[in-house]
């Protein structure tokens, strides 16, 4: 069997009865290979000089696929995004987008907690975003960082804390939770002084996100009158709002 014949019997193998039967609309050439079902619109043409064109297919098309194997590529055409994905172990995952998922987001409200209570941190504004949302929760509040497609995320938080009375020391504790669950070894805590006294509480978190639709929360807790303040634009000065809470959150691999 030469190797044109080889790759021409995956090609029916995978495609038969979804797009493609290479024994009877296929072409082969000292080149490459065509295969072809014209009752679907479908066509691999795999050129050994130029690449392959991958077949387009919607989401639901691909459901009904059978036999489907570890490395199979399709483009899907209304995934969110859409682009070239590959099955792995038994999902379709993004290989190559036509735009990295990314989310830019922030707040315009001031954010309070009772003391010893715990909540999750809100987005109120989306800046631009690209495959990554903000979802609300089952109290109606923003706060789900929700994933359209698997990967891993970086994301990235910057808070302004701020303490507008008391004296002793006090404490505000601030961590991730994955799909309502927290997350091991997440916390860090943020010590803050008397009045008036202004902190940013700024890092970040690698997250594996392996199915589409997961989320992310910021959690929070504090010991006393501690809050994420918003700040409105100084006209007088002048310089810009200061959010609350500003987000980043892209796709690193």
């Amino acid at each position: 069997m030469t190797r044109q014949e080889e790759i021409l019997k995956g090609i029916n193998e995978s495609w038969v009865n979804l797009g493609v039967n290479a024994t009877s609309n296929t072409s082969l050439s000292t080149n490459g290979i065509t295969a072809n079902n014209p009752t679907q619109g479908r066509s691999v043409v795999l050129n050994f000089s130029e690449g392959i064109n991958i077949p387009k297919f919607t989401l639901a098309q691909i459901s009904s696929f059978k036999n489907v194997t570890d490395g199979q590529l399709a483009y899907i055409t209304d995934a969110t995004p859409a682009g070239v994905y590959t099955y792995i172990g038994s999902s379709w995952v993004l290989s190559q987008a036509q735009s990295s998922p990314f989310g830019n987001f922030l707040d315009t409200t001031t954010q309070t907690v009772a003391i010893d209570g715990i909540a999750a941190m809100k987005f109120n504004t989306t800046v631009q975003s690209s495959s990554v949302s903000i979802v609300n929760d089952g109290s109606g509040d923003p706060t789900r960082i929700t994933f359209a497609t698997p990967g891993v995320y970086n994301i990235q938080f910057s808070a302004q804390l701020h303490r507008p009375s008391g004296s002793a020391l006090r404490e505000v504790v601030i961590w991730l939770s994955k799909n309502g669950i927290d997350v091991p070894q997440s916390s860090t805590k943020v010590t803050m002084q008397g009045a008036g006294h202004f902190v940013v509480a700024s890092w970040n978190f690698f997250q594996d996100i392996s199915t589409a639709g997961q989320y992310c929360q910021i959690m929070w807790t504090q010991s006393d009158s501690i809050e994420i303040l918003y700040e409105p634009a100084d006209l007088t000065i002048p310089y810009p709002a200061i959010p609350s809470i500003v987000l980043t959150v892209n796709k690193v691999n």
